[in-house]
């Protein structure tokens, strides 16, 4: 899911908008900081979590927070903190107040299964020790959840799918005052793993590995083609193919693993689904910030014994240096008929939003979701300042974890 602070970056940026109290545009940029001394348990290591996708089309790994073990947290690079629904955490007696405000508030965006709709979360913050595949932050910050609201969406009978939630973005994302680090992001900022790489190697049967502190070359087929993320804020630009054709260039893109979809922008997704003969079927629901201009998404329906052919394509033509060339990376079809609803019909996991447009309607940015990463070796390297994608010699990962 989209932590609603880093759209509301991606778009201002986009859009140039001006921010009264600086007089100055956004821009997308999470900074680095340094956690507290003695933060980290362990140094220098790397880490493989088997990971696997939910029911809820969203992934999951095990983790151990406070005294609570084995707790299923959804995998998040759209936003930053770590969230655990209410009655899950227990609290160790390295527990410690978060130096800041005690409360938090978070709105997300994409939170059913179709990939829409917003969600309010409220709780109190802490700092604990939480722990995965080996590797140990101590003084992690965190939230407890206390209530939440759906908006645009049917009432949930729950806050989170699973246990809670865990971001991998930077503190520019974080919700918390002030920001916090990731769990990710203090394993670099502290020296604790090899490299500071984050490696999503989700396969088309459901199940994967989060690799974090290096490049995991056994199950790389070939090199990764890499993009530039100059902000780390895992944001980058690329062309969008359909059929292996390039029909819109120069895209801005925000890589999302914790979307169940894909959205773009309703302009651009319309153009897709005219482009493949599909009927487009557009609703309305409040905006939470200007009633005045509410929020529309696009669906469309399909064949799901023939699912279309789009792809994303890096690094975009515009960002091509000499004798470099681009790579296209096509979505599974192995994922298309998630929304299987019989009789060969099915819900595209493509959708639009003018959530995404750019100022009035125009430009706007791609939230590349979970069904994106099927297959393919995604890895987020802070130092390099890059986001590499690959092909896994096991597309489906069924035997890897």
């Amino acid at each position: 899911m989209a932590a609603l602070s880093t759209l509301m970056l991606v778009w201002y940026s986009i859009c140039g908008f001006a921010y009264a109290a600086a007089s100055k545009s956004f821009t997308i940029v999470s900074h680095r900081e340094t956690a507290d001394a003695g933060l980290l348990l362990r140094k220098r290591q790397t880490g493989s979590l088997p990971s696997e996708l939910g029911k809820s089309l969203y992934w999951f790994g095990n983790f151990s927070v406070g005294n609570a073990e084995s707790v299923r947290l959804l995998i998040d690079t759209g936003s930053t903190d770590l969230l655990m629904n209410k009655g899950i955490y227990k609290p160790s007696k390295h527990e410690k107040p978060y130096k800041g405000h005690k409360n938090f508030t978070i709105t997300y965006e994409g939170v059913n299964r179709a990939g829409f709709g917003f969600e309010t979360l409220n709780g109190t913050t802490m700092t604990d020790t939480v722990t995965a595949a080996g590797l140990t932050v101590a003084n992690q910050a965190m939230g407890n959840l206390l209530s939440y609201k759906y908006f645009d969406v049917p009432q949930l009978p729950y806050a989170m799918q699973g246990d809670g939630i865990i971001g991998f973005a930077g503190p520019g994302s974080s919700s918390f005052k002030p920001g916090a680090n990731s769990w990710f992001w203090n394993l670099c900022d502290n020296k604790a793993i090899s490299q500071c790489k984050l490696g999503l190697l989700f396969g088309t049967s459901g199940k994967g590995l989060t690799v974090v502190g290096k490049l995991a070359k056994k199950y790389l087929k070939g090199d990764l083609i890499t993009v530039k993320d100059p902000n780390n804020g895992y944001v980058i630009k690329g062309d969008i193919t359909v059929d292996n054709k390039i029909v819109l260039k120069n895209q801005t893109i925000i890589m999302d693993v914790g979307t169940d979809n894909i959205q773009g922008p309703l302009g651009a997704t319309r153009k897709i689904f005219k482009l493949l003969g599909y009927e487009g079927h557009e609703r309305s629901g409040p905006n939470l910030f200007d009633p005045s201009h509410p929020v529309k998404d696009l669906t469309a329906f399909f064949a799901c014994d023939g699912p279309p052919t789009i792809g994303f394509s890096f690094p975009a033509e515009v960002e091509l240096k000499a004798g470099q060339k681009a790579r296209n990376f096509n979505v599974s079809p192995k994922v298309w008929d998630v929304y299987d609803h019989g009789k060969n019909n099915c819900t595209s996991i493509l959708g639009g939003t003018n959530a995404l447009d750019g100022e009035e309607g125009s430009g706007g940015a791609w939230l590349l979701g979970q069904p994106f990463y099927a297959g393919y070796y995604i890895d987020f390297d802070l130092t390099a300042k890059t986001i590499g994608f690959g092909d896994l010699i096991d597309p489906t990962m069924a035997s890897s974890t």
